[in-house]
């Protein structure tokens, strides 16, 4: 319905620094007060942003973020959890969730998108 719109700082750290509410006008930050990382993805619903997230050492995560609750990192369902593969990304086409060369490296075949 487009009730959201992120705004993502680029081109070296990408991080999804504020997001506007369309029926309220207000514009806040989306991530928890002091986040220390990246976090950038892609929108899974009208209310449901899925980002590859990554902070300090972190090889990188993918996680589910509902925007109403969004700076609150407890209320984010994990998708992806931390492994030895360093993810770059994450995306959503068509309702699945993509993580470029993730499942590659796991399983040594071809990328299968993650349904949520």
């Amino acid at each position: 319905n487009g009730r959201w719109v992120i705004c993502v700082s680029k081109p070296h750290q990408h991080i999804a620094q504020r997001v506007c509410d369309t029926l309220t006008g207000e514009w806040r930050r989306v991530l928890p007060k002091g986040w220390q990382g990246e976090a950038e993805g892609a929108w899974l619903d009208d209310d449901i942003y899925v980002a590859r997230v990554q902070a300090g050492n972190q090889s990188g995560r993918v996680v589910a973020i509902p925007m109403e609750t969004s700076r609150n990192a407890s209320t984010w369902r994990e998708i992806v959890g931390e492994s030895e593969a360093v993810l770059r990304a994450a995306t959503v086409i068509e309702g699945h969730v993509i993580v470029p060369g993730f499942l590659r490296w796991v399983t040594g075949q071809q990328a299968t998108p993650l349904k949520l």
